[in-house]
């Protein structure tokens, strides 16, 4: 099977590629964590739009708390895979699965607006799959 353009950049061996890569994934992983650290204050301290929304699809507020503790947990693994690679990747699968029951969660009880639960989900996607392709550099012999 033929790879994909995306894998194919991503295992390409050109430095400036490599390189290119690791700022992607660097950049994509930092707009992560900013953006889960704010989700997980605004569940921490009960921002009334959040529970707003939680209303709507039947969460109960009581919840707020500890559906920021994985969004804050995500955040914090991704700092620390900046060093420790493979608590990156978990923690960017963890946030990806997630973001991905916080669509579910909307869409079970028909609630189609446009709400940051697609976001989240996109930039957790992004940082799972640069994470993965920076992988696949360090398995071929790349630098990324």
């Amino acid at each position: 099977m033929a790879p994909t353009v995306v894998e194919e950049q991503c295992l390409a061996g050109n430095p400036l590629e490599l390189k290119s890569v690791s700022i992607a994934y660097n950049v994509v992983a930092a707009m992560t964590i900013a953006y889960c650290l704010f989700s997980a204050g605004c569940d921490f301290v009960g921002y009334e739009r959040v529970g707003v929304a939680m209303d709507k699809v039947g969460v109960p507020r009581s919840w707020m708390p500890w559906l920021g503790i994985p969004k804050a947990a995500g955040a914090v693994g991704l700092v620390v895979g900046f060093w420790v690679p493979a608590i990156a990747t978990a923690a960017a699968g963890g946030l990806v699965l997630f973001f991905a029951a916080a669509v579910v969660t909307h869409l079970r009880v028909r609630d189609y607006t446009f709400g940051l639960q697609y976001p989240f989900l996109l930039l957790a996607v992004s940082t799972l799959t640069l994470r993965g392709c920076r992988v696949r550099q360090r398995v071929r012999g790349g630098r990324g």
